[in-house]
């Protein structure tokens, strides 16, 4: 009986260790189930795209180590958010670059109708 119980515990250090590297292994963060969906307005979602894409040049997001966000790991946080597949935003924008209007109104537009509405919010004439 002794030797059953000395022998457990002669492997006790490495279950142990074993037991602690489990534990310290970083567990993902469960996804949520958004209630949150892209309305499906056509243009919607190149221009959602457009807005992620300029807030995420601007230094808007940060990950868990404090540093820039990488592109792609933002628009999988959005896709996520919005209940819509934005993993082929590189695509999208370069898609919607090339079809632009030689002043780039068509991309610029929905910068410019944020403006509007913030300067409304602020009571600015429009």
């Amino acid at each position: 009986m002794l030797t059953v119980f000395a022998s457990g515990i002669s492997d006790l250090p490495a279950r142990i260790k074993a037991e602690q590297e489990i534990a310290a292994i970083p567990k993902a963060p469960e996804p949520f189930a958004s209630e949150i969906y892209l309305n499906p307005a056509k243009g919607t979602k190149l221009n959602i795209e457009r807005i992620i894409d300029c807030t995420w040049a601007l230094g808007f997001y940060k990950d868990a180590r404090g540093e820039q966000a990488t592109q792609k790991k933002v628009f999988e946080a959005f896709s996520r958010l919005l209940n819509s597949d934005l993993s082929n935003f590189a695509g999208a924008l370069s898609e919607g670059r090339s079809r632009a209007n030689n002043d780039c109104s068509n991309e610029l537009a929905i910068f410019e109708a944020m403006l509007n509405r913030q300067k409304k919010i602020n009571g600015f004439p429009i």
